[in-house]
């Protein structure tokens, strides 16, 4: 009714007054944005986890990061959506992040004699399994 104009301005003041929401599934993405930047202002990145708990019960964080780079791919993501989550660092390509720090690992490795991949730190396995 509100996008057709039927109701009285009275009544969208009134609606508004108590915290209607006009748009449910864009309110939705907000508040998941919203959840995205206290991940990346906590942890530094906004590489989520795909298992990474959510403990409102919803939709995980990690897997509504997978489906806004799915939705990115299919081009069906708006541009205003694209420049929100470029806005904070995020990340395109999911396995971009581990390839990063399995790059740093390798090169401190061939420079300081530190093998990060011997401790634990970063496996070979788990580099070689998110490589396309």
């Amino acid at each position: 009714s509100h996008k057709r104009n039927t109701l009285s301005s009275s009544r969208i003041q009134q609606l508004n007054s108590v915290g209607f929401i006009w748009d449910p599934l864009e309110h939705a993405w907000n508040k998941h944005f919203d959840r995205l930047c206290a991940f990346k202002a906590q942890n530094g990145h906004c590489n989520v986890s795909q298992s990474k708990y959510d403990t409102t019960g919803n939709e995980t964080l990690g897997r509504w990061v997978s489906t806004q780079r799915m939705s990115y791919n299919r081009n069906t993501l708006s541009s205003t959506r694209v420049e929100q989550l470029n806005s904070i660092g995020f990340i395109w390509v999911g396995y971009a992040h581990s390839k990063q720090k399995m790059d740093i690992a390798m090169y401190l490795n061939m420079m300081h004699k530190t093998n990060l991949l011997d401790n634990g730190s970063i496996t070979k396995e788990s580099y070689t399994r998110r490589i396309p």
